[in-house]
């Protein structure tokens, strides 16, 4: 659970937090930019690293271990979300950019989604 202190005394945000923990939740404090950019990084490399990974054609495997099977994982929950949204994430953050920058296929070439799926 992500609290944001913007409206609320620090007292205040301390007795929910302190709430929700003595509950069992995970509780972090941050401002809602902050909240913000990190939701844009994690969904940002997230999305990424699914689609070149379902580029790349990826399947289930009869010895496919453990670290492999996680990978389908991020496959399938990724590459299940609308196309636009990876599109969108792509566009309005800075994350997608810098991997796509790092990531270098074999070739020396970057990787970028294929045109197919971009219409």
């Amino acid at each position: 659970m992500i609290l944001c202190p913007a409206r609320i005394a620090a007292r205040e945000l301390e007795k929910w937090r302190a709430f929700f923990s003595g509950r069992g939740l995970s509780v972090s404090v941050m401002t809602p930019d902050e909240h913000d950019r990190e939701a844009a990084f994690t969904q940002g490399v997230a999305h990424y690293i699914g689609r070149v990974l379902s580029d790349l054609g990826v399947r289930r495997s009869a010895i496919g271990t453990v670290g492999y099977n996680k990978l389908l994982e991020i496959v399938e929950q990724t590459c299940n979300d609308p196309l636009q949204l990876f599109l969108d994430l792509q566009r309005t953050t800075r994350t997608p950019g810098r991997c796509a920058r790092a990531w270098k296929s074999p070739s020396g070439r970057s990787w970028r989604p294929s045109t197919d799926d971009a219409l």
